[in-house]
């Protein structure tokens, strides 16, 4: 079912016949989502995921709950910086980094920001400390012109060397846009060269 908004309030899945799951949702007067709810056929609870949000409504943590006694499963924590920017009329703040912590505290993986003075985003970690997980690490570094577009963009094997670098040239014109270059009209059927 949907609430006045289109948003899902309940979801329910059925086996031979039967009610399986059923997912019910919480919305705040903002429309935001701020539980979730997994109970099995008897209404028992599986999950329980809780979210709230920082004062423009961006995430400030979400936690999850198993089973009806509420043992803590996850949690994640989202940190901002505190300059408040203004794009289309949304205000949001850039984000520092947002951690994922198992119910013992210990750190599941977590993805770090730094940005310029422009709120250019200039480094980003993404680490995880799994060893299994390992692989899907990254970390990158961006540079950017006077006019606030990239002109490079670096990324880092896990050992700290260099694995590629980007570069980017821009063209402006007298009143300093981007000039953008047309693109050519892509065709899926086209032949490659070579190809007959």
């Amino acid at each position: 079912t949907f609430n006045d908004h289109g948003q899902q309030i309940t979801y329910e899945t059925y086996y031979r016949g039967q009610l399986s799951i059923k997912i019910t949702h919480t919305y705040n007067e903002k429309g935001q989502l701020i539980e979730s709810v997994s109970t099995d056929k008897d209404g028992n609870i599986s999950m329980r995921h809780v979210h709230t949000y920082t004062d423009i409504g961006q995430p400030k943590e979400k936690i999850d709950y198993k089973g009806n006694e509420g043992k803590l499963h996850r949690r994640i924590v989202y940190e901002y910086e505190d300059v408040i920017r203004e794009l289309n009329g949304i205000k949001y703040r850039n984000q520092i980094s947002a951690i994922e912590y198992n119910a013992d505290g210990s750190i599941v993986h977590e993805y770090l920001n730094k940005y310029n003075e422009q709120g250019k985003n200039i480094e980003s970690i993404h680490r995880y400390t799994d060893e299994k997980m390992q692989g899907y690490n990254t970390h990158s570094t961006s540079k950017y012109n006077a006019h606030g577009d990239c002109i490079e963009y670096t990324s880092y094997n896990p050992d700290g060397s260099i694995k590629n670098v980007h570069t980017y040239n821009h063209e402006y014109d007298s009143e300093g846009k981007r000039i953008i270059p047309p693109r050519e009209p892509y065709d899926p059927y086209a032949l490659k060269p070579g190809e007959t």
